[in-house]
């Protein structure tokens, strides 16, 4: 709120509920109070599914004559200049989407066998294949334009990954997302998320819903031929072998016996995921609320 109060404009805030009854309608209220510049549509969306959520507020941006929208998710927080970035961005890069790098806070120090590789560098205007709705701006006219209104799939309701989907039909569509680099959220990691069993769980989910995904739009039999050697060498070439060695590893140095076995079972994981998602064995984790 204070960002969107510090630029002014016609920008507004939208925020949906996801639940049975109203429970956070008091604080949406005592927000607008505060910043009474910022105009805030609030609603709340009683079918239980992330992809029910986020498509209320595509119509809601629609319903108030919005050219673009920002997603964030419930767990993000912007830094200041985030939206000054987006808004740049917007304007110089020809892009369909804009992303932006989320600074991950984790509530207690890092696991050593946890140690985050970052990867390549991305570069300001970077074309990327894929996006997610933690930290993207979207063109709502482009969107209004396309023959089939893009919206998120609602069958996904309790597996995850409807973001990807929708991202992956965007570009699919002719759509183009791009890096920025300068348009940074923050989110914050809780403890429960930093075990090795749900560092393990989300590969395994992460990766199902990668290969439904591209099972869907490519038919089973590609997806077969892809996917089926990969998971079956990642899990007995790779996988089995690494949890083997971190056994052995063990007596030696227990700092990196554990990260061996880290991604031994993370790999195992994703061959796992893989499988799950090509024979249609869906992993459904938001049946299940987590916080408050």
């Amino acid at each position: 709120f204070e960002e969107f109060a510090a630029n002014g404009g016609d920008d507004f805030v939208v925020v949906v509920e996801n639940d049975t009854s109203s429970k956070s309608a008091r604080v949406v209220e005592e927000l607008s109070r505060a910043f009474p510049d910022v105009p805030v549509h609030y609603e709340l969306e009683t079918e239980p599914g992330i992809p029910f959520a986020r498509n209320r507020t595509l119509d809601i941006a629609r319903r108030e004559g919005a050219d673009w929208i920002a997603f964030i998710d419930d767990d993000e927080q912007v830094r200041p200049g985030w939206l000054d970035a987006m808004r740049r961005a917007a304007q110089s890069l020809e892009a369909q989407a804009l992303t932006g790098p989320v600074v991950r806070i984790c509530a207690h120090e890092e696991p050593s066998w946890l140690k985050a590789n970052g990867g390549k560098p991305r570069q300001h205007g970077q074309v990327l294949e894929r996006a997610a709705t933690n930290n993207t701006l979207v063109d709502l006219r482009w969107l209004a334009a396309q023959p089939e209104p893009l919206r998120f799939d609602e069958r996904l309701r309790y597996t995850g990954g409807s973001d990807t989907e929708f991202f992956y039909r965007l570009v699919k569509c002719g759509g183009v997302i791009k890096w920025v680099s300068d348009a940074e959220v923050t989110e914050e990691v809780p403890t429960a998320r930093m075990t090795m069993r749900w560092q393990v769980n989300r590969k395994t989910r992460t990766q199902a819903n990668n290969v439904r995904l591209y099972r869907i739009h490519n038919g089973f039999s590609r997806a077969a031929a892809r996917y089926v050697p990969a998971a079956l060498r990642r899990i007995v070439l790779r996988g089995v072998p690494s949890c083997a060695a971190a056994v052995f590893m063990r007596p030696i140095s227990k700092q990196r016996s554990d990260q061996i076995w880290f991604y031994g079972r993370r790999t195992i994981g994703s061959g796992v995921g893989a499988l799950c998602g090509l024979f249609g064995r869906e992993l459904e984790p938001y049946r299940v609320i987590e916080g408050e």
